[in-house]
């Protein structure tokens, strides 16, 4: 039986995301969950509304500070210019922490700031944080399906539903083209940077030691799905999406060849259970904070002049 059957967790931020984790929380054998959203009224409803999907105890907490002693999982999942305090908040708790991404942000960030806490916050962690990065979790399935030598070019599209006007359309998207970016090659300076955006895309070209790269980032509230592809040296792969039950099954295919077509492991879901087994064993991958501090740092070159 996994250790986390006898434990509990919690779940602060319960919009869509959130949700996704209650689910996976759920699947992993938590025996109970809790819900922290931004009032008890709101927690109550929807765990009463969650408690019918999972054999799991869905239970609502008035906030953070409230949780009961005994939790010892925390995903956070509330808008990003909070995650720095909840993190902190858990940690000090003693509970093993799981971030959405990005990690943290906030107007007055600066660059060398933005590693030091990095820094400081994994080192006061001790093994017990970790920050989600699932699209990373792409990279195993493209190397399977395709020969990739040194990575001369990269590209990414990603189109979702987000709400994010200009420069905050970054900030949400930029972890997902970093992190499976650095899948391929190691994180160096950034060159030839030039960015382009107005209020619903944003679009960055830069080279990064030999690997030329393009970011292209779409939020349409209207758009009827999310698209999501990526180009390795001419090699474009299309991630599709398929709804099925509360979740999506996931596949992934060469743009010029319906046969390559395959489902994969759904890297959200995949990404969760990796922080699930971290905690079960009691320390988080050793670079996993590393890969979360090349993020940040990188975004703070894009982001901050």
């Amino acid at each position: 039986m996994p250790r986390c059957a006898d434990c509990s967790a919690a779940v602060i931020g319960a919009g869509g995301i959130g949700r996704v984790h209650i689910r996976e929380l759920a699947a992993a054998g938590f025996k109970e969950i809790f819900i922290v959203t931004s009032s008890l009224a709101s927690s109550e409803e929807l765990a009463i509304a969650e408690s019918s999907k999972y054999e799991c105890d869905i239970l609502p907490a008035a906030s953070l500070a409230e949780l009961p002693a005994h939790v010892e999982f925390g995903a956070v999942c509330t808008p990003n210019h909070l995650h720095l305090n909840q993190s902190r908040e858990l940690l000090e708790r003693g509970v093993f922490t799981f971030v959405e991404k990005p990690f943290f942000w906030a107007d007055n960030l600066t660059r060398n700031g933005i590693e030091e806490t990095c820094r400081e916050i994994f080192a006061f962690a001790d093994g017990r944080l970790m920050v989600n990065h699932p699209t990373a979790e792409l990279a195993g399935p493209a190397r399977e399906m395709a020969a990739l030598n040194e990575l001369q070019s990269f590209k990414f599209l990603y189109q979702t539903r987000g709400g994010y006007k200009g420069e905050h359309i970054a900030v949400d998207l930029l972890p997902h083209a970093f992190s499976l970016l650095l899948e391929f090659v190691p994180k160096s300076r950034l060159e030839r940077l030039s960015i382009t955006s107005d209020h619903s895309t944003w679009s960055a070209k830069f080279s990064m030691g030999p690997t030329h790269c393009v970011f292209n980032f779409v939020q349409d509230q209207s758009a009827s799905e999310t698209a999501l592809d990526f180009t390795l040296n001419g090699q474009r792969f299309v991630r599709e999406q398929n709804a099925e039950g509360d979740g999506f099954k996931v596949f992934l295919k060469l743009a010029d060849d319906e046969n390559t077509r395959q489902e994969i492991a759904n890297p959200m879901a995949s990404s969760i259970a990796r922080a699930v087994d971290a905690f079960e064993t009691g320390c988080a991958p050793p670079n996993s904070s590393d890969r979360t501090i090349d993020i940040m740092t990188l975004m703070g070159e894009i982001l901050i002049h």
